[in-house]
C-alpha cells in the first residue's frame, strides 16, 4: 500500500495542474466574451451620442437662422457664419466617432492582453502539476529508470571531473563550469 502513495500524490498533482489549466482557459474565454459585450455597449452608446449631437446641431442651426433673420440683416451676409458652424459640426461628429473607435480598440487590446495572461497562467499551471508529479515520483524512488540514468551520469561525471567537489560540466570556461580559481 505505501508503494501506491507516491502515485496517488503524483495523480493529485496532475489533477491540480489540469484543474488550474481549465480554470485559466475558462477565464480567457470569459475575458473575450466580456470584451465583446463592452464593445457592443460602446457601439450603442456611440449611436445614441451621435443622434443626440445631430439633434443638438439641428437645434443650433435653427437658432442661428432665427437670430440672423431677427437682426434685420440679409441672410446672405451670414453664410460665412453658417459655413463655420457646419464645419464645426462635422468636426464634432468626427471627434465623437474617433473617440468611440479608440475606446473599442482599447477594449480589444486590454482583452487580448488579459486573455494572453490567463492562457500563460493555464500553461504554467499544467506544467507545475506535471513537474510536481514527476518530482514526487522521483524523490520517492518510484522512477527507478530515471534514478539509474542519474547514477550513470554521476559515475561518468566523477570519472572525467578533476574537481574534488564533484562533477561539473565544463563548457570551456572555468566561470561557467563552477570551478573557482
Amino acid at each position: 500500500m505505501p508503494a501506491l502513495l507516491p502515485f496517488a500524490i503524483a495523480a493529485f498533482s496532475v489533477l491540480q495542474g489540469v484543474q488550474g489549466y481549465q480554470q485559466n482557459q475558462a477565464m480567457a474565454k470569459s475575458v473575450k466574451a466580456q470584451a465583446a459585450a463592452n464593445i457592443a455597449n460602446e457601439q450603442k452608446s456611440y449611436s445614441i451620442k451621435k443622434s443626440q449631437l445631430l439633434r443638438q446641431q439641428e437645434i443650433d442651426r435653427g437658432k442661428a437662422t432665427v437670430a440672423a433673420a431677427g437682426s434685420g440683416a440679409t441672410l446672405g451676409s451670414f453664410d460665412t457664419l453658417f459655413d463655420d458652424n457646419a464645419s464645426q459640426g462635422l468636426m464634432d461628429q468626427a471627434l465623437l466617432e474617433y473617440d468611440s473607435k479608440l475606446t473599442q480598440e482599447n477594449i480589444r487590446y486590454n482583452a487580448a492582453v488579459e486573455s494572453a495572461n490567463y492562457k500563460q497562467a493555464a500553461t504554467s499551471s499544467l506544467l507545475k502539476g506535471f513537474g510536481s508529479a514527476f518530482g514526487s515520483l522521483y524523490s520517492s524512488g518510484s522512477l527507478s529508470g530515471s534514478q539509474s540514468s542519474f547514477s550513470v551520469g554521476q559515475t561518468i561525471g566523477s570519472a572525467t571531473s578533476s574537481s574534488k567537489f564533484g562533477p561539473f560540466l565544463n563548457y570551456g570556461s572555468r566561470a561557467l563550469s563552477g570551478y573557482s580559481t
